[in-house]
């Protein structure tokens, strides 16, 4: 029983600083994913196995599934601010122009964003 409260408080609490759970951040940033939504459909795993339905199908959708992690808005609004506003715009112009980064900032802050993505999604 004691296990299982510390289950159900740990997922009430911040991954980034253990404060209060009240907000959700995207291990990949919406504003990319949804480059690709509609354009499914999508299946997922989870370590290399097929996620099923309940009909034993591979689950399917037209969207990239979001991962989300539970964070206080505290957190999820320094990571946006550090984070993702500085890479959008480079992001979108490398992606939708196939044009390059124009400045060090540039190349630091896309850097920063893709790493940050990838440790959140690891």
């Amino acid at each position: 029983m004691r296990g299982t409260v510390a289950t159900m408080t740990e997922r009430h609490l911040c991954v980034f600083c253990n404060g209060p759970n009240n907000s959700r951040e995207h291990a990949i940033a919406s504003w990319f994913l949804k480059r690709w939504d509609d354009q499914g459909p999508f299946t997922a795993s989870i370590n290399g196995e097929p996620l099923l339905t309940k009909a034993k199908r591979p689950a399917q959708s037209d969207k990239i599934w979001r991962v989300m992690l539970p964070c206080c808005s505290d957190c999820n609004n320094g990571l946006d601010k550090s984070f993702e506003k500085p890479a959008k715009e480079p992001v979108r112009r490398l992606l939708n122009d196939l044009q390059p980064l124009d400045t060090v900032a540039e190349v630091r802050n896309v850097s920063r964003w893709a790493a940050k993505t990838l440790a959140l999604y690891a």
